[in-house]
Formats: structure tokens, sequence, C-alpha cells
């Protein structure tokens, strides 16, 4: 009887075929994490040249609390994910006025830039720019730095679930913080992800989601052969909860984008029943909408749509007559 080697048998050959393909699985899945989160190898002493180049600057309010605060949380799971979490906070002076409550902005930012590079003067920035709008809320905008982005630290590298679980823990501290009843979310790129699994998770209900440029999943991305790995933070079933409790997202793209996908973006969000879906043209790219007139049109309707769902929010709070 000849004698076969065990490398050459069907069973053993079949073995070493599953343990390829699981470790080719698990490779693909580590790249497309690390390629979504590439801002997390980067120090924050360094500043993006591509984002910093299109932040106009002007004279910012003054007449607001300025907060930077680090925050520890520590989610269950069978793994330890301890974090301290460095947040920002720019909120109006006065609190307690009962005629005009506060609604924070809560700023979820992409993979590159971190708050002392970059995300701080967006916010400041935004907050800036709410404080002109006619409104009967006043505003407030808050950010964090994920995992290992900038002055946040952790022992396990940044994925969308933690990610979404930290920005859940952010937004409670933010809120009870300023003093605000409500909130809203604005996902710029990567953020675009986090907010909308943020919004779909939370037992409180955002008021409206404001998305620009957003990045919806890895095969919504200008990277060759991306639909061949897994379609990582995949949005598709949390834009459909959030079309049927009829939460107002409105989206901002451009033509030019050599990021993400516009047109799959624009494609998914219609399919999924939104349908507030802007595209621009001429120069605008990835990283320049952020304050352009065009950005501004498409935020101020989005911002009296919030206004509406937070006012049909608080007729259905109210008391019923007997």
């Amino acid at each position: 009887m000849t004698h076969i080697p065990l490398w050459r048998r069907p069973k053993w050959i079949a073995f070493g075929v599953c343990v390829f393909l699981v470790a080719l699985a698990l490779a693909v899945y580590r790249v497309a994490a690390e390629m979504m989160f590439a801002g997390a190898a980067r120090t924050h002493a360094r500043t993006p040249r591509l984002l910093s180049k299109h932040l106009p600057r002007d004279r910012l309010h003054t007449d607001n609390v300025e907060r930077h605060r680090v925050l520890e949380v520590h989610h269950r799971g069978r793994f330890r994910s301890d974090a301290t979490l460095h947040t920002y906070l720019r909120a109006p002076a006065e609190r307690g006025n009962a005629k005009r409550p506060v609604v924070l902005v809560m700023y979820l930012h992409g993979n590159a830039g971190t708050i002392d590079s970059y995300w701080q003067d967006v916010c400041d920035r935004l907050y800036n720019h709410l404080q002109h709008q006619p409104s009967r809320w006043r505003w407030a905008v808050g950010t964090f730095d994920y995992r290992r982005f900038g002055r946040s630290s952790s022992v396990r590298f940044p994925t969308p679930t933690l990610t979404v679980q930290d920005a859940h823990a952010v937004l409670l501290k933010h809120m009870h913080a300023c003093g605000a009843e409500s909130f809203v979310l604005y996902g710029r790129s990567l953020g675009g992800a986090v907010a909308t699994h943020l919004a779909a998770c939370t037992d409180h209900r955002a008021a409206g989601i404001f998305l620009e440029t957003p990045f919806l999943g890895t095969h919504n991305v200008h990277v060759p052969a991306s639909t061949m790995a897994p379609n990582l933070f995949a949005c598709a079933q949390q834009l459909r909860s959030l079309s049927d409790l009829g939460v107002p997202v409105h989206s901002a793209h451009a033509f030019n984008d050599k990021v993400v996908d516009t047109e799959r973006n624009c494609e998914l969000l219609q399919r999924t029943g939104h349908d507030e879906i802007r595209v621009f043209a001429g120069k605008h790219t990835h990283n320049s909408l952020f304050m352009s007139p065009e950005w501004q049109q498409a935020l101020a309707v989005w911002l009296r749509s919030c206004g509406k769902y937070l006012s049909m929010l608080a007729v259905q709070a109210a008391p019923q007559p007997l």
C-alpha cells in the first residue's frame, strides 16, 4: 500500500484551503478597518494641509463656554475596550432659558485631522455660523477625537462598533454639560457613517442628520476592488429605519469627489427614502464644501427641516388633555 503524505490527502488539502481563506478574510478586514481609521496612526501635532487650506478665518463669537475635557469610557464586551477620549464643546454661556432651549450639534469628523489641528476650528466656525441663523433654539456644537486620534488613547484600534459606542457616550456627556434636551448630528466623511449608526441605535431620537461628502460603507469609496472586501460600516439598514421614523436626513456631495463615490452614495440615499440630496459641481472636492455658499444654502434648508421636526416632537411630548 502506497503511503500518501498528509499534505496531499484531500481532507488536509481542504483544511489548508479553509485556513488560508480565513486568514485572507481577516487580513482584508484589517486592511479595510485601517483604511477607514487611517488618521489613528497620525500625530495630532501635524496639521493636514489639504484640510486646513480650505478653512476660512474670521472673527468668532465670544459669548460662549469653551471646554476641553477628557472622558474615560468602559464598554462591556469580551475584550478590554477602555479608552480616554479628548472632547470639545462650544456652548452658549447662559443656561436655564426656558424660552430658547439648547440644541446640541454633535459633529462627527472624518478620518484625518484632530481637534488640536483642525476640528476645533471647524466647530468654532460652525458655531459662529449657527448664531446668525434665525431660530427658536440656541445652538451648541460638540465633537471628540476618535480612539488613537490626537490626544485620545485606547488599548484597542478603533472599530465601527467601538466608535459608535464612544460617540454615544460623548453625546450624553455634551448634552448634560450644555443643558441640551435635543440634538442633531453632523457627519463629515467617515463621520457620516458614525452619525447614521448612532442615530439608528440611540434611545434618544435625533432631530436631524446632515451628511457632508459622507462615507456610507467601504463599497462606496474610490478604491480599486473595494467591493471585494466586506462592506464595513454599511448604512443601508440604518438609513431605512431613519426614513421610517421621519428623521430629516440631508446630504451634500461634491461631483468631483475623488475619495467617496458620489453616485453610489446618492443611489443608496434615494433607495432608502432620502431625497434631500445636493450634488455640487465645479471646483468642489471632498474637502472644500464646508462654509461655501452652496453649503450654507443646504445647511439652511436642513435647519428648517430640523426645526419642524423638533416642533413635532414637542407636540408629541406635550401632555394630552383628559
